[in-house]
Parts: C-alpha cells; structure tokens; sequence
C-alpha cells in the first residue's frame, strides 16, 4: 500500500478539513449553551442524517458541516427537506459565521 494519490489525497485532506470544522463548530455551539449531539452515519443509521444536532432552549438545529466547496448528497437533500418539511431548522453550514448568524437569528 502507499500513500494515497491524485482525487483519494484530495478527499482525505477535505474530510480533515471538514472534521475540524465540526469540532469547531460544535465547541462554538456549547460555547453559546447549546446541547450538540455528533451524529455518525453507517448503514444503520438514517441516510442522510445532519452531521450535528444542536438544542438550546427548545430550539433544534440540524446542521449539515461542508467545506466551501462540498456538495450535499442525495440523501442529505431528502433528509433537510424532510426536516424542513415538518417544521424543523435544517441548514447546511460551511463556515463558522454561518452558525454565528443562525443562533443570532433564534
């Protein structure tokens, strides 16, 4: 085995980068007093699922972490209309003003 090439490379280097904007984002958020659950897909799990689950105060945000220039899946975008759907606050974040302006929003 070796190290990885071309596009592998490119994704492991944007799937670090995406994980340390969920940990930011999620200290941000239990910096601000909210409760956040880090949710991790599989196959059992939900397709789709927001990667971070935020509540404070009887507000719930489901929020889908990508980097600037990430594309949403499939079953992210069924998943956010669904929440949406019923009411709920699903949004796709991509950097930590975009939080900032969510949780001033209340």
């Amino acid at each position: 085995m070796g190290r990885p090439r071309g596009n592998a490379l490119n994704q492991q280097r944007k799937k670090q980068v995406e994980s340390g904007l969920k940990r930011t984002i999620r200290e941000f958020l239990q910096w601000n007093h909210f409760y956040v659950a880090t949710v991790q897909g599989g196959p059992f799990g939900t397709p789709g699922i927001s990667d971070l689950i935020a509540v404070r105060g009887g507000r719930t945000l489901f929020l889908e972490v990508k980097t600037p220039t990430g594309a949403l899946s499939a079953a992210q975008i069924e998943f956010g209309s669904e929440v949406k759907a019923q009411g709920g606050e699903y949004y796709v974040v991509r950097f930590i003003e975009d939080v900032e302006k969510i949780i001033k929003r209340g």
